[in-house]
């Protein structure tokens, strides 16, 4: 369906973007790509960020992953942690070509990465799916049914895998970890022998 352009600024204006990088070029640049797409407000710090998001409601946070104090994972774990803020979207800007970034990344709860330089379309791309489906996660999931063991230095268990994502996996088990716990899970994966 065709909006006509007043239909699409009036859905742009509904939704808010916070852009969060301590290099003021790269909060500039951003808003001026999305322009067309949201209301972007901007934070110079992940502390900053903090206090925008507890006096108003985002629909998507960009940050960028290097920031000094705070750095842009410890943001995404904090959001993430948080049961009021938990559901908001965070897309996270890397460096190219950093495996350790994305791991980085990908730990902290990230929904989705782009890499820096910033490509326009990409980063078009990526906000609109989140705005447009209704912020469900970024990363897609695939079902599946798997038995999983569980160890850890002190513990070991069985549970079984229900889907699983660049993300992350989800897992059910009988019993309970502590948090920060490092866990190996050995699993076969569906249609795999390994």
């Amino acid at each position: 369906m065709n909006q006509t352009p007043l239909a699409r600024r009036a859905k742009t204006r509904d939704r808010t973007i916070l852009m969060v990088d301590d290099v003021p070029m790269f909060r500039e640049l951003v808003a001026l790509f999305l322009t067309r797409t949201a209301a972007v407000i901007t934070a110079a710090s992940a502390e900053e960020a903090l206090d925008v998001l507890h006096q108003r409601p985002v629909d998507l946070v960009i940050s960028d992953l290097h920031m000094p104090r705070m750095d842009g994972s410890t943001l995404c774990r904090i959001l993430k942690a948080d049961p009021l803020l938990g559901r908001i979207p965070v897309l996270m800007l890397l460096r190219q070509g950093s495996d350790e970034d994305s791991t980085v990344a990908v730990q902290a709860g990230a929904d989705d990465m782009l890499c820096k330089p910033i490509s326009r379309g990409a980063l078009i791309q990526a906000v609109n799916h989140f705005l447009e489906s209704g912020l469900s996660r970024g990363l897609p999931r695939v079902s599946i049914q798997a038995p999983v063991r569980l160890r850890s230095d002190l513990l070991q268990a069985w549970g079984t895998a229900r889907n699983i994502s660049r993300g992350g996996i989800y897992v059910e088990a009988d019993c309970e970890f502590e948090p920060k716990t490092q866990l190996w899970l050995d699993l076969v994966l569906p249609e795999s022998s390994t």
